[in-house]
């Protein structure tokens, strides 16, 4: 029982890149029926460390009442063996980061990143070595490396560099390669959303300096000039440029119309947890919004999904004063929490169930969280200590 409370989690953030990986897609659908069962029965075990939960893990309890309450008030309205299912997996699947940060919490805290960076760093590998995968009418500049869609390798490969980027001591040879492997990754993919972040974990990392702006036009001299000549794509930052200075759109306005036509039918109510488009909005587009603003208000309308954000938003307050410590490791958390939620602007981020992007922003949130409840703890204990002494 003691091996799962603490590794549950660890088998589902590989779970989440098996389910983005097309060789291993099919596995992953077993093992997350099996990884969220398993966490349904050792949660309800701990009923007497659920106070503790509470201080430790608030945005569980607030975002898990958030759910059932709106199941609850609106949930007949668009109830569905879909919507259920979604609502019951999105609560178990933070039960299962609750378990793995408070039983865990230095391996979630800085052990895991390397490996998780090398893991992502062979898929990657596997990708370039293998896959020729393209899909009519696709932009063929961008790659999928053995993934479902270029926007997973871009996340992905995003996750991966910042993995490798804030767990380093000293830097050797199998970190300088995963680090470009999984940075070659997120510009081949071509997500403009995942250059951004990598931008972002790059100044939360070393600050914004002199230095830093060498290398980062070292790096686009690499990706521009050097690595095309070698026939690697990377037209992830060209991309990114064309947004920059007005050439090339977000391409989802087809998207957002019709999520906007569907919020408009069910402004106060919404249509459930992963509802599709419909009617007309369907004929327009059967594909989500790209927004996470613009999806919950689909799905949960304006009152519960204003709800849902000031949940987000103040954990994220509530944790902000350990940035100024200077932990490498909390400095990590921060840039995976900040980045992500930059990028929920132009991403369905926060309400997926097991999309690796989504899991490691909880993670990273229950970190920080847990992070703040020991930190103030001891401060207690010694406060009281002092008083007696």
């Amino acid at each position: 029982m003691q091996f799962l409370r603490k590794y549950l989690l660890l088998l589902f953030i590989v779970e989440n890149l098996m389910a983005q990986f097309r060789p291993l897609m099919a596995i992953s659908a077993v093992l997350f029926y099996v990884i969220l069962g398993l966490s349904l029965a050792v949660f309800f075990t701990e009923s007497t460390h659920f106070k503790q939960f509470y201080k430790a893990f608030p945005f569980f309890y607030y975002l898990s009442l958030i759910i059932l309450s709106y199941e609850l008030c609106f949930g007949f309205n668009a109830i569905s063996d879909r919507n259920l299912l979604y609502a019951l997996s999105k609560i178990v699947s933070m039960m299962v980061i609750v378990l793995g940060v408070f039983y865990n919490f230095r391996f979630y805290f800085k052990d895991f990143l390397r490996p998780l960076g090398y893991i992502i760093s062979l898929m990657l590998i596997y990708g370039v070595l293998t896959d020729s995968i393209s899909f009519e009418n696709e932009d063929l500049s961008r790659l999928y490396l053995g993934f479902g869609n270029q926007n997973s390798t871009s996340e992905v490969g995003f996750i991966g560099f910042a993995c490798v980027l804030f767990s380093y001591k000293r830097l050797n040879i199998i970190d300088v390669l995963c680090f470009l492997i999984c940075l070659y990754g997120t510009f081949a993919g071509g997500s403009r959303n995942s250059i951004l972040m990598c931008f972002i974990v790059i100044i939360i990392r070393f600050g914004f300096s002199f230095k830093v702006i060498i290398a980062i036009l070292l790096g686009y001299v690499a990706i521009v000039d050097i690595l095309p000549s070698l026939g690697l794509r990377t037209v992830g930052l060209q991309r990114f440029i064309d947004t920059i200075n007005g050439e090339m759109s977000n391409n989802r306005d087809m998207e957002r119309k019709a999520a906007w036509m569907m919020i408009k039918q069910r402004p106060w109510t919404g249509w459930g947890f992963d509802a599709p488009n419909i009617g007309a909005a369907a004929k327009i587009s059967e594909l989500g919004s790209h927004s996470t603003i613009i999806q919950l208000i689909k799905y949960l309308g304006y009152v519960f999904a204003s709800f849902w954000f000031v949940a987000i938003i103040k954990s994220v307050y509530d944790v902000w004063f350990l940035l100024k410590r200077g932990n490498t490791y909390l400095k990590f958390h921060f840039a995976m929490v900040i980045s992500i939620l930059i990028a929920t602007l132009n991403e369905e981020y926060l309400i997926g169930i097991h999309e690796i992007t989504t899991t490691m922003f909880f993670v990273s949130l229950g970190v920080l969280t847990n992070s703040s409840y020991l930190l103030k703890k001891r401060l207690s204990n010694e406060n009281k200590s002092s008083i007696h002494n």
